[in-house]
């Protein structure tokens, strides 16, 4: 560990350190490091002028959810419909299809 905490920004290891012991790990974190170990994150990540998450659907009351809105939106780079939401992985893929055969 105290290899990897070598190679890494200050504020990332600020903020391992602040965990008190480093005992959790989210997904999240793990992929940072290994990114920030790598040195990938810039090269894998949108500028922060863009909009990491856009047209994002949390709960049911949002649907449905607007493909093309999310498609045509140049700064849009992810867009999310979360499962519990009950819409079927079909109507989402619908969607999607939709917009990929789109000459937009």
């Amino acid at each position: 560990m105290n290899k990897l905490l070598k190679r890494l920004s200050y504020p990332l290891i600020f903020f391992i350190r602040s965990w008190h012991g480093g005992t959790w790990w989210s997904e999240y974190s793990l992929y940072r490091l290994a990114l920030d170990a790598h040195g990938l994150f810039a090269k894998l990540h949108a500028l922060p002028t863009s909009n990491v998450l856009c047209r994002a659907i949390w709960f049911k009351g949002q649907l449905p959810w607007d493909s093309v809105t999310a498609f045509q939106d140049p700064s849009c780079v992810f867009s999310l419909v979360q499962s519990t939401t009950g819409i079927s992985p079909s109507a989402v893929a619908t969607g999607v299809s939709h917009q990929l055969a789109s000459p937009y």
